[in-house]
């Protein structure tokens, strides 16, 4: 049975979709979703009206998943039917879609979550962070023409930081994350397909970061205006080395943080798993990003724990709801060294003969 799917928009709860879909994903910090529906639905008199920029809030099976606005609102008149069309996208959108404004356009001395607050606040979208985000950054100023989504993406990636939408409305600072999902999916018994893709084109063998450090009483001349600090992608197998500036001037430790997560989130975005299962949940909840779960697809060579980067929740007339899962590595998008490949070439590897999946 399909999930109640409700969009609450002008002060009104509208619900009997017949085609849904509801895309989240910790690459894309705004959520969005697409519906169509007839007009009328039984139950209410009152034709829908939701228009292109109503606040809205949507809703599966009770649990509020975006709050943002509609971006579009289609009418679709014939002799036999009419439907209409609703698409939105998380609050966070107009972080995304929006210039970056400030008078002075430089901070000092200001932990990120600060900067991301005073930049978020003339939107009303508050910010907020679940893991420590280091010590205030000496200096960060805004470049021109850059969006308010991508002066905070600049300070995170110097702190190895991910910007997703927490489905409020708000901006949440986090990590990649750790819960675990106890349902394996597994192909043909609960994995309904499954694509594998690795793409090196973006991969580097070396990441060389550049920057400076804030001079001082105690640090100055070339100490402070020259410092570096190195990664390796083991998975890249040929000489490709890749030199980076940083953004603002920081110490070494952070720098190192910075190359680190380069060749990590690189690696990441390098290896697509996209897999398709029935229904909208797993055992303990909806479908989530940012969640890992164990993927076993042994004539793709896949079984082991990935991070689940994007979930695409779908409806269609008479094929039933579905969820797309877009996972990678599960060590993507952390600090750690990445680990080397396997004989195979792969990150991932089949269990030796006889043993346990």
């Amino acid at each position: 049975m399909a999930e109640l799917v409700e969009l609450l928009a002008a002060g009104r709860s509208h619900a009997g979709w017949e085609s849904v879909s509801i895309t989240r994903s910790i690459e894309h910090a705004a959520g969005g979703f697409s519906l169509v529906v007839s007009e009328r639905w039984p139950g209410v008199e009152a034709p829908r009206q939701v228009r292109a920029g109503d606040a809205c809030e949507l809703t599966v099976g009770g649990q509020t998943v975006i709050t943002g606005f509609v971006d579009e609102a289609e009418s679709d008149l014939d002799a036999a039917s009419h439907l209409i069309s609703v698409a939105g996208r998380d609050k966070v959108a107009d972080l995304i879609d929006c210039g970056a404004v400030r008078k002075s356009g430089q901070w000092r001395g200001l932990r990120i979550e600060q900067i991301a607050a005073e930049l978020a606040a003339p939107f009303d979208i508050r910010v907020s962070a679940d893991v420590d985000t280091g010590k205030a950054l000496t200096s960060f100023a805004l470049q021109e023409g850059e969006s308010v989504f991508e002066a905070i993406s600049r300070a995170a990636r110097i702190r190895a930081l991910l910007l997703v939408s927490d489905g409020k409305g708000g901006l949440l600072i986090t990590r990649a994350g750790e819960t675990r999902v106890a349902t394996v999916l597994e192909m043909g018994v609960n994995l309904l397909s499954c694509r594998v893709k690795l793409d090196l084109k973006d991969r580097f063998s070396s990441y060389l970061l550049k920057g400076q450090a804030p001079g001082t009483d105690w640090l100055s001349g070339a100490s402070a205006a020259q410092v570096a600090a190195k990664a390796a992608d083991p998975g890249v197998r040929r000489y490709r080395p890749l030199v980076i500036t940083a953004d603002a001037p920081d110490i070494a430790a952070t720098l190192q943080q910075r190359a680190q997560w380069e060749a990590n989130s690189r690696a990441a975005r390098s290896l697509t798993v996209t897999g398709k299962v029935q229904g909208w949940r797993h055992a303990g909840g909806l479908w989530a990003p940012n969640t890992r779960v164990k993927v076993v697809s042994e004539e793709q060579h896949v079984s082991d724990e990935l991070l689940v980067t994007g979930v695409e929740f779908s409806l269609a007339e008479g094929g039933g709801s579905t969820t797309t899962l877009t996972m990678t590595r599960a060590d993507a998008f952390t600090l750690l060294p990445l680990k080397a490949p396997d004989a195979q070439g792969a990150f991932w590897t089949l269990p030796a003969k006889g043993e346990a999946k």
